[in-house]
C-alpha cells in the first residue's frame, strides 16, 4: 500500500542528539498500525516513526513582491483552475447602482438625486450584510406571574474585569441605545 503525504519530522539534531528540530520535508510511503509510518526522509532514508513525531506539511507562499508581474497561460496544467478575477469598478459597487429605480417615481427628480447622493456618500450603511443598530430602544413584556431562574454567577478574572465592567455600562445606557431598566 503506498501513502504518499508530505510531511515534517521531530528528529534530534546532528549537534546535539537532546535537541530535536522539525525537519523536512519527508514522504509518507507506508503505514504500520496502530502508530508507525515508514517516512522517505530527503536523500532517501527511510525512517519508520510514530505519529507524534510527524505533523502535515504545509508549503509556504511566498507574499508577492511590489510591481512583479507572472502570466498564467491557458495551456498552463500547474495551476489547475485559477478564478477569475472581478473586474467590477467602485463605481459599480456603490449603492446607487442597486436602486431598482421603478420605485422612485414618486419622487422628482432633484429629490432623486439627493437620495443618490446620500446613498453614495454613506455606502457602508446601505449594505446587504447586516449589523448593529444603535438607535432606539427595546422593550421586553412580561407577565405579572413572571420569577426569573436563579443561575449561578460565573467568575470572571481579574484581567477581564474592566472590560466587562465597559461592556455591562455600554449596554444599560440609554443614550447609546442599550436597555433602559
Amino acid at each position: 500500500m503506498e501513502i504518499v503525504e508530505q510531511v515534517i519530522v521531530l528528529l534530534p539534531d546532528s549537534s546535539d542528539k537532546f535537541l530535536s528540530r522539525w525537519q523536512g520535508p519527508g514522504l509518507v510511503v507506508d503505514f504500520k498500525p496502530p502508530h508507525s509510518y515508514l517516512v522517505e526522509l530527503e536523500g532517501g532514508q527511510r525512517r519508520w516513526l510514530h505519529a507524534n513525531k510527524l505533523r502535515h506539511y504545509h508549503a509556504r507562499v511566498q507574499p508577492t513582491l511590489v510591481g512583479n508581474c507572472a502570466i498564467v497561460y491557458e495551456s498552463d496544467e500547474d495551476f489547475n483552475t485559477l478564478p477569475a478575477l472581478s473586474t467590477s469598478n467602485v463605481e459599480t459597487d456603490l449603492p446607487n447602482t442597486k436602486v431598482d429605480f421603478t420605485k422612485l417615481s414618486h419622487l422628482s427628480t432633484d429629490e432623486k438625486q439627493q437620495f443618490l447622493s446620500v446613498l453614495d456618500e454613506f455606502p457602508d450603511v446601505f449594505i446587504d450584510k447586516p449589523g448593529l443598530c444603535k438607535v432606539g430602544m427595546h422593550s421586553i413584556y412580561i407577565t405579572p406571574d413572571f420569577k426569573p431562574k436563579r443561575l449561578k454567577a460565573y467568575r470572571i478574572p481579574e484581567l477581564l474585569k474592566p472590560e466587562v465592567a465597559g461592556q455591562i455600562e455600554e449596554l444599560l445606557c440609554p443614550r447609546l441605545g442599550g436597555i433602559m431598566l
